[in-house]
């Protein structure tokens, strides 16, 4: 992979912990589309959408001196004329078994070429936008030393304040190591609808007892 793509982040806000942005990038293709394909990763977590269809999740796990990266083919997603890309990064700030944070960024590249043998590439820069998320409760407590931040997610308030994104480094710079491709298959994943309630019911304590929970002293205070 020849990366021409840059890292990029929020203006503010790198050293947070715990933190979930939004990127996009809207960008015209000039005809149909005969191939195209994207890589893309990101630190910690990355979610990413194109045309408001979701595509995949990573990266793969990887450690201080070697970052994952993803590859996906585009090509039936994209459509002659306007497009969208848009990614939700999750930033940890924090280690897990699952890999090692450095630093919050964000990294993707995408090349194709239409059918009449025009190339384009969409590659991650300044031009993008970048806007913070508050739909993610970031007090959420760590679920345990070896696993991340407990999900807390309220719709209500899904809206982003977007503003140009930041160039952190080149692709190949910067303290994320060196990028290589995933070394297993990419994560299948189908939505299954709720089956049935099978029971409802209430958990009571003995008769003259009490159950009490404190997690503030294993998992600290929000």
């Amino acid at each position: 992979m020849e990366w021409k793509a840059q890292w990029i982040w929020a203006q503010e806000g790198i050293g947070s912990k715990n933190l979930y942005l939004c990127f996009r990038k809207s960008f015209n293709i000039p005809g149909q589309v005969a191939q195209a394909s994207a890589c893309c990763t990101a630190d910690s977590m990355y979610k990413l959408y194109i045309n408001g269809k979701f595509v995949g999740r990573g990266p793969a796990r990887g450690d201080r001196f070697h970052r994952s990266y993803d590859r996906y083919n585009l090509t039936p997603l994209l459509v002659k004329g306007k497009n969208e890309v848009l990614a939700v990064v999750h930033y940890r700030g924090e280690d897990t078994y699952d890999g090692v944070s450095v630093r919050g960024g964000f990294l993707f590249q995408l090349e194709g070429r239409t059918m009449t043998g025009r190339t384009f590439s969409v590659r991650s820069d300044r031009s993008w936008e970048v806007g913070r998320t508050m739909a993610w409760d970031r007090r959420s407590f760590r679920i345990g030393p070896g696993l991340g931040f407990c999900e807390e997610y309220d719709a209500r308030r899904e809206e982003v304040d977007w503003r140009r994104a930041a160039v952190l480094a080149p692709a190949d710079a910067g303290p994320w190591g060196s990028l290589e491709p995933r070394g297993m298959p990419l994560p299948m994943e189908e939505f299954l609808p709720a089956g049935r309630v099978v029971v409802v019911g209430r958990c009571k304590p003995p008769e003259g007892r009490s159950f009490s929970f404190d997690l503030g002293e294993r998992f600290g205070e929000r």
